[in-house]
């Protein structure tokens, strides 16, 4: 009886031992394709500037005023936000202007991909004027660290 239950007991700690294995195997691997995520999509900071600027700005002449000319923006976050295998996100607060001073600005989440572009869409950009009618609308796009941020600003 002695040797079946030594049996046993060598058996719960070889599968406890293996999961253990496994479960330490799956977070090293989550974090090698979080880490390949960002080598390969995160802009060099050498370009970082310009090409969030570029893209900003073809964002709003495209969907809310053909006559901007000019972004500013300020991060609210240091450095992308890497989820799983979603492309590296930055949260930013940006003004856009126009020859006549301010024409809009908000909070918005802009995904960098391939080193050379950032990915914005009609739903990553919250408005000064939607955010202060609906406070409660940024807890669906921005994590909570980035919400005390903008909420500091209205």
């Amino acid at each position: 009886m002695k040797k079946k239950n030594r049996i046993i007991i060598f058996s719960i700690m070889a599968v406890f031992i293996l999961i253990i294995m496994y479960l330490v195997w799956g977070v090293w691997s989550v974090r090698n394709v979080s880490n390949s995520h960002l080598e390969t999509n995160v802009v060099e900071q050498q370009y970082f500037d310009e090409y969030l600027k570029r893209d900003l700005l073809s964002y709003f002449v495209t969907n809310i005023d053909t006559n901007a000319i000019r972004i500013e923006y300020e991060l609210l976050r240091d450095g992308p936000t890497q989820s799983g295998l979603a492309l590296p996100k930055y949260y930013i607060w940006v003004r856009v202007y126009n020859s006549g001073g301010i024409i809009t600005e908000g909070a918005m989440r802009v995904a960098a991909a391939e080193k050379d572009h950032f990915i914005i869409t009609n739903s990553d950009f919250l408005s000064y004027d939607e955010i202060k009618s609906n406070p409660d609308v940024i807890n669906t796009l921005f994590p909570e660290s980035v919400v005390e941020k903008i909420k500091a600003k209205i």
